[in-house]
């Protein structure tokens, strides 16, 4: 586990697009790497179990 830093949320966007296969012990610290490279991200849960929640633009 990471070391406890303030790392604020970037601007809330509409989540489009889910990753799933993520450990449920890794979850929030996935979260806040997204927010640390300024990539807004929700966590959830999905019919198999956690999910990373991002907004994708193609």
């Amino acid at each position: 586990m990471k070391a406890k830093q303030e790392v604020k949320m970037p601007k809330k966007e509409i989540v489009t697009e889910q990753i799933s296969g993520i450990d449920i012990m890794d979850l929030d610290d996935a979260i806040i790497d997204l927010w640390e490279n300024d990539i807004y991200a929700e966590s959830g849960m999905g019919c198999t179990g956690p999910i990373v929640l991002i907004n994708i633009i193609l």
